[in-house]
Formats: structure tokens, sequence, C-alpha cells
């Protein structure tokens, strides 16, 4: 039987001295975190990682999101000299005022559309009444159908009448 010390684990039979073990993971962290801080990329190597980085949906707009509004932020803050001398805010600006100014526009046209076509509907309707009272022709038309619907009337109370006469003979 085997005497094991504080610092040493049975594992599947073999006998293994935690201590050493415990140097010997460090000592090969260590010269892994070593060889990656020291990393030399090639432009290939980094065009790949960034195709790869491109390609990922969420981390493309995870940093596009972030982007705008650090844009936002920035703007906001920034002072007419400041904009005046960066060409990415004045595009970004110029970019937005051309989006804000079609849409400023769409509405503009379509509310001016409505309201001078109500004003047109409005300005027909009452030439077209006006032109149809001031018309002779029209008028004596109009009194003639008048005059006829009346006759139709008589005529039909006229018949009525008669018809009641000679029932009562």
């Amino acid at each position: 039987m085997l005497n094991l010390s504080p610092n040493t684990a049975q594992i599947s039979g073999i006998t293994v001295e935690l201590d050493s073990l415990h140097k010997s993971y460090l000592a090969i962290f260590q010269e892994a975190k070593s060889q990656l801080e020291n990393i030399d990329l090639t432009d290939e190597n980094l065009s790949d990682i960034t195709k790869k980085l491109a390609a990922n949906k969420t981390f493309s707009h995870d940093i596009a999101s972030d982007s705008v509004l650090a844009l936002a932020g920035f703007l906001k803050d920034a002072t007419d000299d400041t904009v005046a001398n960066s060409s990415a805010l004045q595009g970004l600006l110029s970019a937005l005022e051309t989006r804000i100014w079609h849409r400023i526009y769409a509405n503009i046209t379509d509310v001016i559309s409505t309201m001078v076509e109500a004003q047109i509907n409005t300005a027909v309707d009452a030439a077209i009444d006006k032109c149809l009272k001031d018309n002779e022709l029209i008028t004596r038309g109009s009194s003639a159908l008048d005059l006829i619907n009346q006759l139709q009337q008589l005529a039909a109370v006229n018949e009525q009448t008669t018809e009641t006469k000679t029932e009562d003979n």
C-alpha cells in the first residue's frame, strides 16, 4: 500500500504530485499567454479575421448599433467648429439632412396636394352651382320641368276625381 502525502493524489492507479502538476500547468499557461501576446499577424491573417467578423451578423449589428449611438452622441455634443473641421461629421450631417429633407418634402407635398385638391373641388362645385343658377336656358328648362311635374300631378288628381264621380253614378 502506498503512503500518500497531502500533496499527492492517486488517479486511475497513477500517483500524481499535485504541486509539480500545478507548476507544470502554470508554466504551460504562461508560455501560451506569452505566445498569444507576441503573435505577429500578417495582413492576410487580419483580412481573414475581419471577413469572419463581418460575416457574423450579431457582431456586425452590435458594432453598427454602437457606432451609430456613439456618432449621435458625438454629433449632439459637437460644436460648429468641430463639425466644420471633421469631414466624417460633415458627411454624416449631410446624409442626415438629405434624408430628413426628403421626408419633410414628401409630407409637405402630400399636405399641399390634399389642401389644393380640397380648394379646387370646392371652387369647381361653387362654379358649377353658379353656372347652373345663372344659365337662362337651364333655369327655363328647370321651370318647364317643374311645370310638367305640376301638370302631371293635376292630371292624376283629375283622373282620381273623375273615377270617383263615375263610380258614384
